[in-house]
């Protein structure tokens, strides 16, 4: 949904996430602007349609013209470990997709 590489504080209209690097690199924990974690963003739109209730007046239904990554998955705790992210060596694009298994 970005325009932008990772980082670009854009926000998402279909979820209201809004991206930065911080929340790739602590998916599990509320850190930077978003007030959830990733992964409870993730688990938030999947039930309701935002990363949180106060957004459901602020973000769009998903069209035709909205095409998944296909090898995007939701976070899973058992392959997806923050530490295992190496800053220096890491595309934060790839983070988007969690092709780390």
């Amino acid at each position: 949904m970005f325009a932008e590489g990772p980082g670009s504080f854009e926000i998402c209209d279909i979820c209201f996430w809004q991206d930065d690097l911080i929340d790739l690199e602590e998916m599990y924990e509320p850190w930077g602007p978003n007030r959830v974690s990733l992964e409870d963003g993730q688990k938030n739109f999947a039930d309701f349609g935002a990363t949180e209730k106060r957004f459901l007046e602020h973000v769009r239904s998903v069209n035709t013209n909205d095409v998944k990554e296909p090898k995007w998955r939701m976070l899973d705790r058992s392959k997806d470990n923050p530490k295992d992210i190496n800053p220096e060596a890491t595309n934060f694009k790839d983070l988007y997709y969690w092709y780390w298994n």
